[in-house]
């Protein structure tokens, strides 16, 4: 699986009631991605899931938000 930041893909039957949610990935973990989709008015709704349960569409996303800095650098 090589994924990373801003890549998009698809959460499938095995992600229950986020089959079918296109997501952009904000991290790439060894167990899986932390991915999103922004909800209008709402924020961004943030999904862990393993590589069983989405599939890469081979696409990257044209806006990206911008990542909070840590303060502990």
């Amino acid at each position: 699986m090589y994924l990373k930041r801003g890549d998009i893909i698809q959460a499938n039957e095995n992600a229950g009631e986020w089959c079918g949610t296109i997501l952009i990935v904000d991290e790439v973990k060894s167990w899986g991605v932390q991915a999103f989709v922004h909800v209008p008015m709402k924020g961004y709704a943030y999904i862990r899931l393993t590589p069983e349960q989405f599939e890469n569409l081979h696409a990257e996303s044209l806006f990206m938000p911008q990542k909070e800095e840590d303060d502990d650098d």
